[in-house]
């Protein structure tokens, strides 16, 4: 009975321990003045250890509800995984929907947004890695951004079929 016990303790160990997502970066930074501009990308840097995994990657971000005006915010990211190898990602997040509802979260007079941007994601060299994240917006400024951060987080790809 008691080996029977410990090697359920040990399985339950095991599967929790080998489930958990975790996290290979979660960085968030601050815009002085609340403006982000166009040409300034955000830089992320991180180690990727496994290349058989697949990542969730997420952006977030603060807006400032008084000064910060686009419905969408577009996103152009460079994916630098080593000298020889450059991805470039686009995507847009909708802050606003067509009645003028704010989407986020809200915080006052701000609005937090933690929007998955890519779901499991690989990535192909290990090593060091580096995210330039830019304002992919038409305004040379775009005011109102208060903090701009990227969650990477390791996950398990479980498959499902309906």
């Amino acid at each position: 009975m008691k080996k029977i016990l410990f090697l359920a303790t040990i399985t339950i160990g095991l599967f929790v321990a080998c489930s958990e997502n975790k996290v290979v970066l979660d960085e968030t930074h601050e815009f002085a003045d609340a403006k982000w501009q166009r040409f300034e990308p955000e830089s992320f840097k991180f180690d990727i250890s496994d290349t058989t995994a697949c990542y969730d990657i997420y952006f977030r971000f603060r807006i400032d509800t008084a000064t910060f005006r686009p419905d969408m915010l577009p996103f152009i990211c460079t994916l630098i995984e080593n000298e020889d190898y450059k991805r470039q990602l686009t995507t847009e997040i909708a802050i606003r929907d067509k009645r003028g509802i704010w989407l986020g979260n809200p915080v006052g007079r701000y609005y937090e947004f933690d929007r998955k941007v890519r779901e499991y994601f690989f990535f192909n060299a290990k090593g060091p890695h580096e995210l330039l994240v830019k304002n992919g917006s038409q305004y040379f400024e775009t005011e109102g951004i208060l903090t701009f951060g990227v969650k990477i987080v390791k996950v398990n790809m479980d498959l499902k079929i309906e």
